[in-house]
């Protein structure tokens, strides 16, 4: 994970209750055209030094643990990807005979993230079998930019090992974090740079299919698999120009070996300072940057052996430890929603699978693990993504066209090729205030249902003061750390409505910043 800032705000768009219904026929829209989703879409990336937080080392985190079964359950018992990493794996070696779980092997705070760590067998021994086998699958950071092949193998035999269904809970193995700062980090106070400034694209993948090889070859686990594609490869960092690390200059070299698996960039929107305005919750500005970002990779990868794009790091916003930081910006309903807003954009846009960054204090994580335990925000737009994955199967989504309405999108879900579900995201601003006490609401006219719908059922996503607001509820329902996890009936309640000929009898509504999740249902 890496500690500054990426410029490039953007407004919320102001809503006003007296705009102009929204109407969607979605008789035109078809499953034909629209983009395959995975049960395990949602996942998350979480810091190696938090991983025994996060798992637990001598007990399991039951909070964790809790809160990874409800997502599981809502996508119909999906599985649940873990990327384990970043930055702080990728500067470490492994001890096996070491009593402590981490040990900085250097002092220097100001180091952070890329402080030299050693790694004991605590780390790696009790914390893959402490959270449900059933759900979990891992991706591995092996250490790149501290690089030692030997130890490397060492680590890797070690955490499959501690696995309790080896190879196959182990979803891939990825080399190194991203690479394309390798000659800029660390800063010169704590040591050279992790490659020489002549290093590039070429150079890593000559490297990388070598470190590969060695892995398949002398791990036992991946060599008695028969099998040599386990790899995700790159992990991009998310503000590095993508044009420096053009696909199509180094793939071929790349995949040589036949070790790539998937594919991997990171995303943080937006920096964390600024007023609630310069938040990145407008859905424009979400979909242009992303666009921007994944778009040309996306086509370069389905062209190019169909491998998958994997976005291993992903935040709403990317701290910069200023001290201007809006702690508004972090755990509000307006994370919820653009967590909600994020997932759905990604799914229609090809995008394999999300890993929501994770880690002790950091204040994007959807929950604190230890201390003073919490559920934020974000969890509540996770939880409404992994309902709208749900577990009906073959789930296909289409973005819908929201020309004239620009605070708002829309999604069509479609289950073995039949319209199940519309997802409807509202971004306009809105905080209650004694002089702005009314949230304004959005109509919304669906028709083109299908003449066998007899009934909606429409759930929300919302809080009773606005974006700002930490009071965050998902179809009536809230989650808590009390007691290691709880989950209350707050709030209200999914609601229903009557559907003659293909539409509801009445308007659907969205108030500004709120997301509902609109099911078909049949019988």
């Amino acid at each position: 994970m890496i500690e500054f800032a990426l410029l490039g705000f953007s407004l919320f768009q102001l809503a006003a209750s007296a705009d102009p219904a929204i109407q969607w026929d979605l008789s035109s829209v078809s499953a034909s055209d629209a983009q395959s989703v995975s049960q395990g879409y949602i996942g998350f990336g979480i810091e190696a030094k938090s991983w025994p937080d996060y798992a637990g080392t001598d007990e399991p985190n039951k909070l964790s643990d809790f809160l990874l079964s409800k997502l599981s359950t809502r996508t119909g018992n999906g599985p649940i990807h873990l990327r384990i990493g970043g930055t702080s794996l990728d500067n470490t070696i492994y001890d096996a005979s070491a009593s402590f779980t981490s040990k900085p092997t250097d002092p220097r705070d100001t180091c952070k993230l890329h402080t030299n760590v050693t790694l004991g067998k605590p780390w790696l021994e009790k914390t893959f079998t402490n959270l449900n086998a059933s759900y979990t699958r891992y991706t591995l950071d092996i250490p790149f930019a501290r690089l030692n092949k030997t130890n490397g193998i060492e680590f890797a035999t070690a955490c499959i090992n501690a696995m309790p269904s080896k190879t196959k809970q182990l979803e891939a193995i990825e080399i190194g974090n991203e690479p394309n700062f390798y000659t800029s980090f660390p800063t010169p106070s704590c040591g050279p740079h992790d490659r020489p400034t002549n290093w590039d694209n070429k150079a890593y993948a000559k490297q990388w299919t070598t470190y590969a090889q060695n892995l398949t070859s002398k791990v036992a686990a991946l060599k008695q698999s028969g099998k040599t594609n386990w790899f995700q490869t790159l992990g991009l960092a998310s503000t590095y120009p993508v044009d420096k690390w053009t696909f199509a200059d180094f793939w071929a070299d790349l995949t040589a070996g036949g070790f790539v698996k998937t594919a991997s960039q990171h995303f943080y929107q937006v920096g964390s300072e600024g007023f609630l305005v310069d938040y990145p919750v407008d859905h424009r500005n979400t979909a242009n940057v992303m666009q921007k970002k994944f778009s040309d990779n996306i086509k370069f990868l389905n062209n190019h052996d169909n491998v998958p794009l994997i976005l291993g790091e992903v935040g709403t916003v990317l701290s910069s430890s200023n001290k201007n930081e809006n702690q508004d910006l972090f755990n509000a309903l307006g994370s919820a929603i653009w967590t909600f807003d994020f997932l759905l954009q990604g799914m229609s846009m090809g995008i394999s699978r999300v890993s929501m960054q994770m880690g002790t204090g950091f204040k994007i994580a959807a929950w604190q693990p230890v201390a003073d335990k919490a559920v934020h925000a974000s969890y509540y737009g996770l939880v409404a993504g992994a309902d709208f994955v749900g577990g009906q199967g073959n789930l296909k989504i289409h973005a819908l066209s929201a020309d004239g309405h620009p605070a708002i999108s829309g999604y069509a879900g479609f289950n073995n090729g039949k319209l199940m579900k519309i997802a409807v995201v509202n971004t306009g601003a809105w905080n209650k205030t004694t002089s702005n006490p009314n949230r304004p609401e959005r109509d919304v006219n669906f028709t083109g249902l299908g003449d066998d719908v007899k009934q909606v059922k429409v759930s929300k996503l919302t809080a009773p003061g606005g974006a700002v607001d930490k009071n965050v509820t998902w179809a009536g329902k809230k989650w808590t750390a009390d007691g290691d996890g709880r989950e209350q009936d707050v709030g209200e309640k999914p609601g229903t409505i009557k559907v003659q000929n293909g539409s509801p009898v009445s308007n659907v509504t969205i108030g500004a910043s709120e997301a509902i999740l609109v099911e078909l249902i049949r019988a």
